[in-house]
């Protein structure tokens, strides 16, 4: 290639479920690069062989030979807990082994006759290492710098673990970017002025993700993200590979479930033949002869094979979009499903944009466009490359503000979430961990009472949903507040990260202008006390909502508290709000403060 390297380079890296890809932008144009077969992807697979490993597709065709060495569908293993119970169900499909070290799965290998122990992020590494060299094969240069995609849903220790298989592939990743942020930045709706609302799809072969997004001036914001993770492309494929299992079992009185060659080899055909069938009323599988089979398959399916499959993925579709609609109602994962905001409605959606295969993609375009009633796919872009181009176009940005320095940009985010105490106890955040800083939160509150003249404010970090089982980072009052009905004062309360972490805290009186603030400089938290309290966070999720779900009952009992607080809107009739749950949501409940907290005696309130 005849193109222009920058002295410092960032490589775009798309770390996806079953496939990675590799891209940089140059010279105005996002470039893919390819791998010695010419595909713009690699496989996640790697075999570890006596010579070494063996990464991508020729790792791939060795699982059949050596099964208990060629991991794939590792990525659900980095960052978790052994004993999770998700990770458990996860481990029981894989056909190598995960044995428990330190509390987290690492894989057990058999090379040259010796037991080997390697983690989900050294099997990452060898992934990275293979984009790397594609990367400089194609430019003749060296690459130190990148930045890696992940799923919006990763979180602190898994984006650490990204960061650690980085450092073992001898690259510096400078950022982790959420993916449905990248596929929005792909079709440049951060270069837009007024603020747009767009949906994302991301079906992949065994998950499904949709996640709103916001866009203004540059800055985007995920209000929701759903997630199932046992429905994908995969499952698509199952019905007509069932039907495939079932001829050949019957032909051959052989289950090729019991056979992971044959099983593969008649997925393989399976997805040939699904393409074949979006465009001809039938299509032919032909499987040669091989050991224990004598002669060779032949079968012939038919397209209504393919419909079946799309009507279990419209109801999926519509099931996960009103689902992520309705959750943009309140914070991002905040627990409460009572707390109220301005929900976005299909109406408001200004893009659509999907992302993974496009033979599957492809069949969605007019469902999608009927159901957000004409709203376009945006659809310039092919779907299995909208991360990676939009991946490039960032790690150019950062390239930008970098200046003409050898000092790449860094990766600056908020460790861990911070916010406020509700009197239920339930723990509102207002900045989400891994936030990129600087940044800046406000959230508009109001009074709970008549007549009250006083606010208190207690400010934690953390990921519990009890407020209390957090960091406590100080408290603050905010007093003077004018004699009015309950829900007339406006109260706007910011939360601030500068670019030395330090975290400012404002409460503004609107109508006076009387404002009260506190600083916390920089808390230099440990690392290893970040991932303490991200995974206690997720260890104690079932109880922490069973008290909240107690206290939401007594606090419905209770009295007005004279120093609560509740969310301010224009107008103050209770908004309705759909939820998974059985029973419907009572009004807005009132973010209250507890009147019995000993602290209001010091504040001298």
């Amino acid at each position: 290639m005849n193109m222009h390297i920058p002295m410092m380079v960032i490589l775009a890296i798309e770390f996806g479920e079953t496939h990675s890809r590799v891209g940089m932008f140059i010279n105005g144009t996002a470039h893919i690069f390819t791998n010695n077969r010419g595909e713009n992807f690699t496989s996640n697979y790697v075999s570890y062989t006596d010579k070494g490993p063996v990464v991508g597709f020729p790792g791939k065709e060795l699982a059949a030979g050596h099964p208990k060495n060629t991991i794939f569908n590792f990525r659900q293993l980095l960052g978790k807990n052994f004993s999770n119970p998700e990770t458990q169900q996860h481990i029981k499909t894989l056909p190598y082994d995960v044995v428990m070290e330190d509390g987290r799965p690492t894989i057990k290998l058999s090379i040259k006759g010796k037991t080997k122990h390697i983690t989900p992020e050294e099997v990452a590494s060898e992934i990275f290492k293979e984009l790397k060299t594609q990367a400089e094969n194609h430019l003749s240069t060296k690459f130190q710098h990148a930045l890696v995609t992940v799923p919006f849903y990763f979180n602190d220790i898994q984006r650490q673990q990204i960061k650690d298989a980085g450092t073992l592939a001898g690259l510096n990743v400078i950022r982790i970017l959420n993916e449905p942020v990248v596929a929005g930045i792909a079709h440049y709706l951060d270069k837009t002025n007024q603020e747009l609302e767009f949906i994302v799809y991301d079906l992949g072969e065994t998950a499904f993700d949709v996640s709103v997004i916001s866009a203004e001036n540059g800055v985007f914001e995920v209000l929701s993200s759903v997630r199932d993770t046992h429905f994908g492309t995969r499952d698509l494929e199952d019905a007509f590979l069932n039907y495939v299992v079932e001829q050949f079992d019957e032909r051959h009185h052989l289950n090729p479930r019991e056979n992971f060659e044959v099983l593969e080899d008649l997925r393989t055909l399976v997805k040939q033949a699904k393409k074949e069938l979006l465009t001809n009323p039938t299509a032919k599988i032909t499987l040669p002869e091989m050991v224990n089979v004598p002669s060779k398959f032949l079968s012939f399916a038919q397209r209504d094979l393919v419909y079946d499959s799309l009507a279990a993925l419209f109801f999926k579709i519509a099931q996960l979009t009103h689902q992520a609609l309705d959750e943009t109602a309140s914070e991002p994962f905040d627990w409460d499903p009572y707390r109220q905001g301005t929900k976005v409605q299909k109406v408001d959606i200004n893009g659509i944009i999907l992302t993974g295969d496009p033979v599957y993609t492809a069949l969605l375009h007019s469902y999608l466009e009927n159901f957000f009633d004409g709203q376009k796919v945006l659809s310039e872009i092919p779907s299995n490359e909208t991360i990676i181009r939009g991946a490039a176009i960032q790690a150019d940005v950062l390239l930008s503000e970098s200046g003409t320095s050898n000092c790449p940009p860094l990766m600056d985010v908020n460790p861990l979430s911070v916010g406020i105490e509700a009197s239920d106890g339930t723990f509102l955040k207002v900045i989400l961990r891994n936030t990129i800083i600087p940044t800046r939160k406000t959230i508009a509150l109001t009074t709970a009472r008549d007549d009250q003249a006083a606010m208190f404010f207690k400010i934690y970090e953390g990921e519990r949903l009890v407020a209390n089982k957090n960091n406590l980072i100080g408290m603050f009052a905010l007093k003077g507040i004018k004699a009015a009905p309950k829900g007339v004062p406006e109260i706007e309360l910011s939360f601030d990260f500068d670019v030395n972490y330090a975290l400012k805290v404002s409460a503004l009186y609107k109508k006076t202008g009387n404002q009260e603030f506190m600083v916390f400089p920089d808390r230099e938290l440990k690392q290893e006390d970040i991932y303490r309290m991200v995974e206690e966070a997720e260890e104690k999720k079932d109880e922490d909502i069973k008290s909240l779900e107690m206290a939401v009952k007594d606090h419905q009992m209770g009295v007005e508290d004279p120093f609560g607080v509740q969310r301010w809107e224009r107008t103050q009739l209770p908004v309705p709000v759909s939820h998974h749950w059985d029973h419907a949501p009572p009004n807005r409940l009132q973010i209250t403060l507890l009147l019995s907290d000993p602290t209001f005696l010091a504040l001298g309130l």
